[in-house]
């Protein structure tokens, strides 16, 4: 009995461990493609469009535009006396690119810096934080309501993987084909 209460203890806390660990698809920080390092530290991004989706986080692309909720968390404690400050300008080749989004140089104590932005246009944009003690930066970029190239690439798979099927399964099921040589289906004549 002792045992059996031991086992099923350590199997809870290994559960919900793990369950920390998948929450980003299965890495740990070190990983986690919502984190960058700039020098030893780390900063964590995450961005939440609660009128949209009041459960979903967000870290490199955002559904829909509109009002928008940024964090970042200063994970290593060293940061939490520097004085940091963030931007947000949309990612286009201008020399002027549009600020979206600036916080002027604070400390924070407890790590956690939020911010809410407007990005009332689909797009590329850039969060940029600067660690002004080290004089590091940091840059996130975000897609805001357009189709990763990731997405798009398989999208494109799956269409042409599709068609394929149909073609080479159409023709060994005498399917018509919506291009290319039309076969006659050849007629037999049945005797009554």
């Amino acid at each position: 009995m002792k045992y059996s209460i031991l086992s099923l203890f350590f199997l809870v806390l290994n559960t919900a461990s793990l369950s920390l660990v998948w929450a980003h698809g299965g890495v740990g920080i070190e990983k986690d493609p919502c984190v960058r390092r700039a020098g030893p530290y780390l900063i964590h991004f995450a961005v939440y469009q609660p009128q949209f989706n009041p459960v979903e986080e967000y870290c490199a692309s955002v559904p829909e535009a509109g009002n928008t909720i940024l964090v970042f968390d200063l994970v290593d404690s060293e940061l939490r006396s520097q004085s940091v400050s963030i931007q947000v300008v949309e990612a286009i080749s201008a020399p002027e690119p549009k600020t979206v989004l600036s916080i002027p140089p604070k400390i924070y104590p407890t790590g956690v810096v939020n911010a809410e932005a407007n990005f009332d246009l689909p797009g590329q944009y850039t969060a940029i934080v600067m660690l002004e003690g080290s004089g590091r930066t940091i840059q996130f970029p975000l897609r805001v309501a357009t189709w990763s190239p990731d997405v798009a690439a398989l999208g494109g798979v799956l269409v042409l993987g599709s068609a394929l099927c149909y073609v080479f399964l159409g023709r060994k099921k005498g399917w018509p084909l919506p291009f290319g040589s039309r076969r006659t289906p050849k007629l037999r004549l049945v005797k009554r």
